[in-house]
């Protein structure tokens, strides 16, 4: 089942899944363990790359669940012999997360705090729900190191908000989750820094 803007998105992220995202993806998500919650899951492009034999269960939220998630949701807990009651979706913006404090030992966010109307609340909210000694694993696109592309996005940030749903192409996440206590452990940056990845523990 696909709902017309979800397919397009899909098709329209093909070519950079194929710029390392889904490799990325894959490896960053295979040290999720315990109770896991996904933050902005989209179109559901996380699902197939969790190990879930070591999940205990997986919610999965949005600020609008659209049925190509919900499907994608039910296609993996079949696919992987699950539980359905293992694998729940919520609908909630990162802003306001309906769980309360410490209720998971892991939180996901990929390519999520870009387009956030407020990231430091979204952030502030991850690190209320994750459990002392927790961790965020985070893939987001930050501003460019270089100072040309740096200015660039900066020139096409308005417009490309306009026609993304709100995402913005300059901001600092890195700098984010340090003011929200969640010190980030990089593994790393591709596409000439404009993505970066990582862990961000919240202290024990």
């Amino acid at each position: 089942m696909c709902d017309f803007s979800s397919c397009l998105f899909d098709v329209a992220m093909k070519p950079l899944e194929a710029l390392r995202l889904t490799e990325r993806r894959r490896q960053l998500l295979g040290s999720a363990s315990g109770r896991v919650l996904e933050v902005g899951a989209g179109t559901g492009a996380n699902l197939p790359h969790f190990r879930y034999e070591h999940i205990a269960d997986l919610t999965v939220t949005d600020i609008e669940v659209r049925p190509r998630l919900q499907h994608r949701v039910r296609w993996t807990a079949a696919a992987a012999g699950l539980n359905p009651a293992r694998l729940a979706v919520r609908e909630a913006p990162a802003e306001r997360l309906p769980f309360e404090d410490a209720s998971f030992d892991c939180v996901v966010a990929t390519l999520v705090f870009c387009t956030v109307s407020d990231q430091q609340a979204g952030l502030s909210e991850v690190r209320r729900v994750l459990k002392p000694g927790g961790t965020l694993l985070f893939m987001e696109h930050v501003r460019p190191p270089q100072p040309v592309p740096a200015k660039l996005f900066a020139v096409l940030n308005p417009a490309w908000g306009l026609v993304s749903g709100g995402c913005n192409l300059t901001r600092n996440t890195l700098a984010g989750l340090r003011q929200a206590g969640l010190p980030p452990r990089l593994y790393g940056t591709f596409a000439g820094g404009i993505f970066t990845y990582g862990i961000a523990p919240k202290p024990a």
